[in-house]
């Protein structure tokens, strides 16, 4: 970077240099060059705007730029620079407004992302404290063979636990794993189905229990990963890519 800086310092003073000499012998300025170098006392002007040399020659601007160049370039610079100090004074005056609205503008942003990630951190232990309890609940529901099967605590966490993702889908429409999950508690194996068919028992209605046993331990990777999301902004891309 230094080496890069280094490189571009010089580059930078020679357009500068160049800027000034096109503006010196631009005709706008002709008399104001001449003005220039007779206050320096680099030469002496005749009535019509030339350059007198040795007292009997006389130059244009151009010619004297080749003719004396350290003259010229004295003269120039010093009447570019004051016709540049305008400019100048007004960026050095408004440099403390735009610092300060930087500073704002940088102040805001730290506040609002900090404010995102603490309100993450809630939405995150809101949902894994949900959905922990749902899925003690499914659990204990398939692992339970008895004729009878309780389902109240289970239809319960399942409604808090589309709480907690609807919350979550609120602030995050591109997370489609979200929506996924809230199928699967509605309208797929975690919702009324669970609780439907479960009289028989036979293979069927085994490989059904164990199946679903599988696929509840595997919601709770793609909750997992929801929570992660929230509680880190920046990696939930990378987070939820793995999700189903």
């Amino acid at each position: 970077m230094i080496f890069f800086l280094g490189l571009c310092v010089p580059a930078l003073a020679h357009a500068e240099d160049d800027a000034a000499t096109v503006f010196c012998l631009s005709p706008a300025q002709r008399a104001a060059v001449v003005d220039a170098g007779v206050s320096l006392g680099r030469a002496h002007a005749d009535p019509t705007g030339m350059f007198v040399l040795d007292g009997t020659r006389t130059l244009a601007p151009r010619e004297w730029r080749v003719a004396q160049p350290a003259a010229f370039e004295a003269s120039c610079e010093a009447l570019y620079s004051s016709t540049h100090q305008v400019a100048a004074g007004s960026f050095t005056t408004l440099l403390p407004v735009l610092t300060a609205i930087v500073g704002a503008a940088l102040a805001f942003f730290a506040t609002s992302w900090r404010d995102r990630v603490a309100r993450g951190r809630v939405q995150a232990e809101a949902l894994r404290s949900a959905h922990a309890e749902f899925h003690d609940a499914a659990g204990q529901y398939l692992r339970d063979t008895s004729s009878e099967h309780p389902d109240g605590p289970l239809g319960e966490s399942r409604r808090k636990l589309l709480a907690r993702l609807a919350e979550v889908r609120a602030g995050h429409r591109s997370w489609s794993v979200v929506p996924a999950l809230r199928a699967q508690l509605t309208t797929g194996d975690f919702g009324a189905p669970l609780t439907e068919d479960w009289d028989e028992q036979s293979d069927v209605t085994r490989t059904r229990r164990r199946t679903l046993l599988k696929d509840l331990d595997a919601q709770r990777d793609d909750v997992l990963r929801v929570t992660i999301a929230l509680e880190r902004p920046l990696r939930a891309r990378w987070t939820l890519r793995s999700a189903r």
